[in-house]
């Protein structure tokens, strides 16, 4: 079970890391960042879901699914933010821009880590796959209305 979720969660990174790898660089790239936001949200909001509603007879199919939307979004934002990180910086600049990326995102996850449990017992475990779905989804959303309207 746990294999099959990791496999297709791999199999629809790499593609999107194909796919969006081998496109040129969009003219406003925060729109296509802040989709693969609005993706990655989608995809947890539905692993959730999955996990309420979902018959057993169909829980694999939708962890499966959820996982492969899930996983889409991380090539969308991943390699824009890192070559943006690495071409819009002084060369000079471009340690301290890394150490910065690698420290916010590090304390990200260590206060999430650190909240987790207290959530979890609060509002139980599906309920806060969603709300952590919907934080993400609705970042993405307001990023790529902002971007929209900018253009």
């Amino acid at each position: 079970f746990w294999g099959l979720l990791v496999t297709i969660r791999s199999v629809s990174d790499i593609i999107g890391t194909l796919y969006f790898g081998n496109r040129p660089a969009p003219h406003r790239p925060g729109l296509r960042i802040f989709a693969g936001n609005f993706m990655l949200g989608l995809g947890i909001i539905v692993l959730g879901l999955v996990g309420l509603f979902a018959p057993p007879t169909h829980m694999l199919a939708g962890l499966m699914l959820a996982a492969a939307i899930a996983a889409l979004g991380g090539p969308m934002q991943d390699i824009l933010g890192a070559t943006r990180r690495q071409t819009d910086r002084p060369r000079a600049d471009l340690p301290a821009a890394v150490r910065a990326f690698m420290t916010v995102n590090s304390a990200g996850l260590l206060v999430t880590l650190a909240v987790a449990p207290s959530v979890f017992d609060a509002i139980g475990i599906p309920a806060a796959i969603i709300a952590c779905g919907g934080i993400a989804l609705a970042i993405g959303a307001v990023g790529f209305t902002r971007f929209l309207r900018a253009a």
